[in-house]
């Protein structure tokens, strides 16, 4: 049992190998395509994630869309955030997982947020379709890229 312990943690330290020469370029970016498994739509611009890294080795992380902001839900300013906080978060799901038992998504253009734990990509379901476009193009994203939040109220 111990060989098979010492197995098993020999080929998850291989694994990381290529994480552990990309952390210590300092690099912090990933182009992809990479295909993520979807877990949880978080809001409409935020969705938990998992994604198969490598043998029996899976990351899971929130990724929050690139260029866009959706009103917020729980932390709402006014009524009408909230209204369409809950558009924008019925929207992503219709979006992402349709009428399918299981979601995936492909994420591209991936960096570290400022949140540990998040990461601000790129994401289109498995048609091409980006996701900020047609929240944008729906009505309920604003464009972001840092900074104040937009006004929702």
């Amino acid at each position: 049992m111990a060989h098979l312990a010492r197995k098993l943690f020999a080929a998850t330290l291989l694994s990381l190998l290529p994480f552990t020469a990309f952390a210590q370029n300092n690099e912090r970016y990933i182009e992809g395509p990479i295909a993520a498994r979807v877990i949880e739509i978080i809001d409409g611009d935020t969705i938990a994630v998992e994604i198969h890294t490598w043998l029996y080795t899976t990351v899971t992380t929130r990724v929050r869309l690139r260029g866009i902001d959706t009103a917020e839900i729980n932390r709402a300013l006014c009524e009408e955030e909230a209204r369409i906080g809950l558009e924008g978060l019925d929207f992503t799901t219709r979006f992402v997982i349709g009428d399918t038992p299981e979601a995936f998504l492909i994420v591209t253009d991936i960096t570290p947020d400022k949140y540990a734990g998040r990461v601000i990509a790129n994401v289109a379901n498995m048609q091409g379709d980006d996701l900020a476009e047609a929240l944008l193009a729906a009505g309920v994203a604003k464009p972001y890229n840092g900074g104040p939040r937009p006004d929702w109220c």
